[in-house]
């Protein structure tokens, strides 16, 4: 079952359970009770994590589920984010001691959720994560609160890109011999792969730099290990790279920071390797069922599939966690990037040949969008307080243009206004600005970006330029229509 007739079908039962989809801790709790049993092999309780995934896929798609038009061009994706949630414990008569932990997540929000969650459902227990500092004094009860919830920092390998490179170059910088030269006073103590990164990832962070690097470092100091421990007179000529190592078996779920380091690997019919294209330019592929590129790294810049064609293979690209947030390319632009095409070249040329599809198949299309005001008042709080809670716009694509090197859609809104729960015009005039016209924009954007979303390389690289009817008097001359 691939994602969209999952999520149409998860959306369908949630129609019996009220407040099923209000928060993560009741959406979880519906899956668990009313879902799983209907769900057959397709397992998406195996963690709050995905459940999470699902819940924000459904929030994100909820106007065409509840219009019963959800399809792959309207589809709207989510992006998946590595957070840090620093949470705090109180003891009674002890104090509070401050612990952080890594959580997969769509937003700040949901990572929040997700801790508070598997915290109190006993998958996680707070002494797992990591220890960052204590305050003594007398506390009134035991309790645990989340703090902050942020993105990690700078990675030291960037450094490296600053400095010239030779081969007679020194191949690592002080801090990387700092951080192997502490390892290697240690190894006896620490003993285990696992600690040895655990100990790696301290010192990162210690330093400010990206903790999520620990498994990069590992296998660098491994593959360069020096019985002296003379890293610092190791030659740029003689350092082993990432390149160079076999591919390291391990499970998918934990292929993440292999992915991440860009460390070969080899999980179930999904794989990470290093090659050259036909010009001989290193480039690390990543492929599911060995088909077709998910993700390409080269020159210094991840490139991602547009389309992941099954629920399995989009399975795959989450594991990764390397993030959604990458240009964006189809089938054959990755290939063509893989055979050495440079990514330069399709950039520049990919948002031309869209702009000249898009004149030919957009201008004069007319759309008809309602506006759901209680959902856009997750980001905007202020339409929540609206007595009015639904609208709805006519609005036509007059024209595309390349501005910027990006495309941008002159948008005329036709009609626009408040509506019944059946979404009957109240009226068919508003004021701008206002609440309903920043609305009414805000629809747009989603809208368009969830159905040009296929052929762009981020969302946010489709600019609009709306003219409303208060603020500019409008043609109706209508070319083709689109309900």
């Amino acid at each position: 079952m691939n994602e969209i007739k999952l999520i149409k079908f998860i959306y369908k039962l949630s129609k019996n359970t009220p407040n099923s989809l209000t928060d993560l801790k009741q959406f979880k709790s519906f899956l668990e009770d009313d879902v799983s049993d209907l769900l057959g092999d397709v397992d998406i309780i195996e963690d709050t994590e995905t459940i999470a995934y699902y819940f924000q896929l459904i929030q994100n798609n909820i106007e065409s589920l509840k219009n019963g038009n959800l399809n792959s061009q309207n589809f709207v994706p989510v992006n998946l984010t590595q957070y840090t949630v620093v949470y705090s414990v109180s003891f009674s008569e002890t104090g509070i001691y401050e612990y952080k932990t890594i959580v997969n997540s769509p937003n700040e929000e949901l990572a929040s959720q997700i801790f508070a969650t598997d915290e109190k459902d006993g998958n996680f227990d707070w002494w797992s994560g990591e220890e960052l500092s204590k305050e003594i004094f007398d506390s009134d009860s035991f309790d645990v609160d989340v703090r902050s919830v942020y993105t990690e920092g700078t990675k030291l390998s960037k450094l490296k890109k600053t400095l010239t490179e030779s081969s007679d170059s020194k191949a690592f910088l002080p801090q990387e011999v700092y951080i192997f030269r502490t390892i290697q006073k240690q190894l006896k103590e620490l003993k285990t792969k696992d600690k040895i990164i655990g100990r790696i990832k301290e010192i990162l962070d210690y330093m400010g730099f990206d903790p999520l690097e620990s498994m990069y470092y590992y296998y660098l100091f491994t593959s360069n290990f020096r019985e002296d421990g003379r890293y610092d007179l190791t030659k740029e000529s003689e350092k082993k790279r990432p390149q160079d190592l076999k591919a390291q078996k391990t499970t998918n779920t934990n292929v993440g920071p292999f992915a991440q380091s860009k460390i070969p690997f080899k999980g179930s019919n999904l794989e990470g390797f290093w090659e050259k294209d036909l010009d001989g330019v290193d480039q690390y592929i990543i492929t599911s069922y060995g088909w077709y590129p998910i993700y390409i790294f080269k020159k210094g810049q991840w490139y991602r599939i547009n389309d992941t064609y099954s629920s399995s293979t989009g399975r795959h690209v989450r594991n990764t966690q390397i993030g959604y947030n990458k240009p964006l390319f189809n089938k054959s632009e990755m290939n063509a990037l893989r055979a050495g095409v440079s990514p330069e070249k399709l950039l520049s040329n990919k948002y031309e040949k869209l702009v000249q599809k898009l004149k030919n198949e957009l201008i004069g299309r007319k759309f008809t969008r309602s506006i759901d005001f209680y959902s856009l008042g997750w980001n905007r709080p202020e339409m929540r307080n609206m007595p009015e809670r639904s609208g709805k716009i006519d609005f036509i694509v007059r024209d595309v243009n390349l501005v910027d090197g990006k495309p941008e859609l002159t948008i005329d809104i036709l009609r626009g206004g408040f509506t019944t729960p059946t979404l009957a015009y109240l009226s068919t005039t508003y004021a701008h600005p206002s609440l309903f016209s920043e609305g009414a924009e805000m629809t747009i954007d989603r809208e368009m970006k969830a159905l040009l979303y296929p052929e762009l390389l981020k969302r946010d690289d489709l600019m609009f330029k709306i003219n409303h009817p208060n603020s500019k008097p409008q043609e109706t001359e209508i070319v083709s229509s689109e309900q």
